[in-house]
């Protein structure tokens, strides 16, 4: 195994909403945990794709936003001329 390998899990918050096959729209958010380097995007949205069908079943995806469940601290303005 490389050295520089990250083992740290990055916790991602997800947002979707979907249509279920009865007709229902659902809008439903959760974190998921990813690894870097061994998770890529799309492992990580299959993960969150298989939680909803264990849920809903067969849906479409009408909108899906993931993203790093962290703040970043505000970038200071820069000085101008």
């Amino acid at each position: 195994m490389p050295e520089n390998t990250q083992t740290d899990s990055v916790t991602y918050y997800w947002l979707a909403t979907i249509l279920t096959d009865s007709g229902r729209q659902i809008t439903i958010s959760a974190t998921v945990p990813a690894v870097p380097g061994v998770h890529t995007r799309m492992s990580t949205v299959n993960t969150v794709m298989q939680h909803l069908k264990e849920l809903y079943g067969n849906f479409t995806v009408l909108f899906l936003d993931l993203a790093p469940n962290e703040i970043s601290a505000p970038h200071p303005a820069t000085p101008t001329a």
